[in-house]
């Protein structure tokens, strides 16, 4: 089995291939239900391999969550009450636990909704549910910073118990025990700002809504023999206009502007270009990520005094072996000088080494990471994308820079000294 990446201006996926799984009466369920807890995706034949497809647009894989937020005991309730809240849900649509994939880079959470999440349905050969459990909780304690003892004696406990054949619920009765006990648990608020849930009724708040395009009653599946790909996919959803859609487009922008994106993607990128560009807050008290068209170029920019650490930033002479980001424009933002072997870019203030102010970043949008080879760009699954010298970076995979490659962060550009 082989797990790859793929990327277009629109979209984000995540492949899959590998020897084909006989997943039996689940294709029909899956092929006639829109079930909202799964990725959306669709399957094709390749060399006698199956190869899937999932649209991981607007997410966050576990992998990415933990390493920028940390292992906290907040984020242990949320992944592995989430996890066994799902597989429960999942049952209501007869969906085997073992025909789900579970590992740090295939559970998503939602970007502009921390709490909602989104599992990888796989027909493809895959470890079993054991195996899994118990290399989520190696990951766990490997990422577990061990000068919170609390957590950190909680991650080894976990790991322990998965040593021997386990469920996701006996895992989560564990943890809810230590989160009711540090006094975290019913009426409190976790880090997103949503409620939690009293113990008795405690769940993570599951995709009910969602749906993979325009059609509400669409599967969350295509044809495995389905030859679609995700251009042809795109092309296809650009191609809906009819007499009433300025009506329609009315109606949608009322709805909310991730709707209209999955619905009328050019028409978004058209009123993006005409309306001025402000973040909305959500329920959960963050903002949603904006979607611009690379090849605009935007005319306004909005001018933003530095702030003290970034003026220090800019003056700090660069030290031998270090690296700078040179910013090429005339807008607000800063140059920075690359001082940790692992450098976030986003515009989310408090989370990331380099704050961008542009409404079409990401909050978490990339990140540079240093080597014994050099340092290399990765861009973190970013609504609107990273540019490497005009080439749009698939998510998660990292790219070797050279002196003066020009990267964009969406509409921001810098230079690589």
């Amino acid at each position: 089995m082989k797990l790859s990446y793929q990327r277009s201006p629109l979209k984000s996926y995540m492949v899959i291939r590998g020897e084909e799984k006989d997943i039996g009466y689940q294709e029909q369920m899956l092929q006639e239900n829109a079930i909202p807890l799964l990725l959306p995706f669709y399957a094709i034949v390749v060399n006698m391999e199956l190869e899937v497809w999932y649209d991981i647009t607007g997410q966050r894989s576990l992998r990415d969550v933990i390493r920028q937020e940390g292992v906290t005991l907040e984020n242990l309730r949320r992944v592995i009450e989430g996890l066994t809240q799902a597989f429960y849900k999942l049952q209501q649509y007869l969906i085997r636990q073992e025909d789900v994939y579970m590992n740090p880079d295939t559970v998503y959470f939602d970007r502009n909704h921390p709490n909602q999440i989104s599992l990888c349905f796989c027909p493809v050969v895959h470890p079993d549910t054991q195996q899994q459990i118990y290399e989520l909780m190696e990951f766990l304690v490997g990422q577990v910073d061990h000068n919170q003892k609390k957590v950190t004696q909680l991650c080894y406990e976990l790991y322990e118990i998965a040593q021997d054949p386990v469920s996701m619920e006996q895992l989560a009765e564990k943890v809810r025990a230590v989160y009711d006990m540090e006094g975290e648990g019913e009426g409190t608020a976790d880090r997103s700002g949503a409620p939690s849930i009293p113990s008795e009724e405690r769940s993570i708040v599951i995709r009910e809504n969602y749906q993979p395009d325009a059609d509400r009653n669409a599967p969350a599946v295509f044809s495995p023999v389905k030859n679609l790909t995700p251009e042809q996919e795109d092309v296809g959803a650009k191609g809906r206009k009819t007499k009433t859609i300025k009506a329609k487009w009315e109606e949608l922008l009322r709805k909310g502007k991730e709707e209209c994106k999955v619905q009328f993607p050019l028409l978004s990128k058209l009123a993006f270009s005409r309306r001025k560009k402000e973040k909305k807050e959500d329920e959960y008290g963050v903002s949603e990520d904006f979607v611009f068209d690379p090849q605009e170029v935007l005319q306004q920019k909005t001018q933003l005094l530095h702030t003290k650490k970034e003026k220090k930033m800019e003056s700090r002479t660069l030290q031998q072996g270090e690296a700078k980001l040179v910013y090429d424009g005339n807008g607000c933002e800063s140059n920075y000088i690359l001082d940790k072997n692992s450098f976030s870019i986003g515009s989310l203030a408090g989370e990331n080494d380099a704050i961008l102010h542009s409404d079409v970043v990401s909050r978490h949008h990339a990140r540079i990471v240093k080597q014994e080879e050099g340092y290399y760009l990765e861009d973190l699954n970013s609504t609107n994308g990273t540019y490497l010298n005009g080439d749009l970076l698939p998510y998660n995979v990292k790219v070797l820079l050279h002196s003066m490659d020009q990267i964009m962060f969406a509409d921001v550009t810098y230079h690589f000294v």
